[in-house]
């Protein structure tokens, strides 16, 4: 770790808490395909720094402590405390408490749907109705619409579409023209939720307690099924949860394929931050759902 960026933390952490205490770099760890990150000690504090070029992806910080803000309303789930965030030359950096992990029990899956229920009963005016932010390192629009088709198609689909229009087939353009068609009816109408918006399990920590704590949000408010739908994409989810989901706040009948045409986002976005790996999952989502 760059030397004079952690004497510029150290600076402003000793301001902060109004102490002389010195900060300790103790090792790097994971901070996702984006960020590097860092656990630091500063006196009795664990805390988790996360960096990037300040230029690379501008206010990515800003915007995750938005999310985690606006995360904060649910009432059963937790997020790390934000302890600082700002810049240093050309450096971009979030300092967050610590978050101590352990092994899920069976009551963390209730647990996590009770938190989960709690984030989408939390509801919005509009879909979208937030800032734009990120998914991954890609701009992410949050322009407000009154229909969730409208803000799906408009603000999901074809910014993403529009990236990666050389890696997909004519035949799979076609199929999403025909989806756009009939996008009105694809899903049932419901008021927007707050969404985390990039819910898989890695970014799902088990605290102490089996305590539910989220992080690295993409939040927006939209269907609830978006988020369930990337839960359910990359796996390591508990089938007890869904069940948990089900009993505290039903989907609608027929949501296991609509959880499919949800899938969509997040496929596109990750062939457009990993490549064509991914296409052939949007092709059988696409003839499973008639497209």
């Amino acid at each position: 770790m760059n030397p004079e960026l952690r004497i510029a933390i150290e600076r402003k952490l000793q301001l902060q808490f109004k102490t002389s205490e010195h900060l300790k770099v103790l090792n790097q760890v994971g901070g996702g395909s984006i960020n590097q990150a860092y656990r630091l000690l500063f006196g009795q504090l664990n805390l988790f720094l996360k960096l990037n070029r300040k230029s690379a992806m501008p206010a990515l910080f800003e915007r995750e402590c938005d999310g985690l803000k606006e995360l904060h309303r649910a009432s059963k789930i937790k997020i790390p405390k934000t302890i600082l965030q700002d810049y240093f030359e050309e450096h971009a950096y979030l300092v967050l408490e610590w978050i101590e992990t352990t092994t899920p029990t069976q009551k963390f899956w209730n647990n996590l749907a009770e938190g989960i229920v709690s984030m989408h009963q939390l509801k919005g005016e509009r879909f979208g109705n937030c800032p734009d932010n990120y998914i991954g390192s890609l701009h992410q629009s949050n322009k407000s619409a009154g229909k969730w088709s409208e803000f799906w198609v408009n603000e999901r689909l074809l910014p993403q579409l529009q990236i990666c229009k050389n890696e997909l087939s004519p035949a799979i353009h076609r199929s999403f023209e025909s989806c756009f068609l009939r996008a009105d009816d694809l899903f049932p109408e419901e008021k927007p939720s707050l969404l985390h918006g990039d819910l898989w399990v890695g970014n799902i920590l088990v605290g102490r307690n089996d305590e539910v704590y989220l992080i690295d949000p993409a939040v927006y408010y939209g269907h609830r099924e978006m988020d369930i739908a990337m839960m359910r994409l990359f796996g390591g989810v508990d089938a007890a949860f869904y069940s948990y989901y089900q009993e505290e706040y039903p989907m609608e009948s027929g949501w296991e394929l609509r959880l499919q045409l949800a899938m969509l986002y997040p496929l596109l976005v990750h062939v457009n931050l990993f490549g064509r790996s991914y296409v052939s999952q949007i092709e059988q989502i696409m003839k499973n759902c008639g497209f």
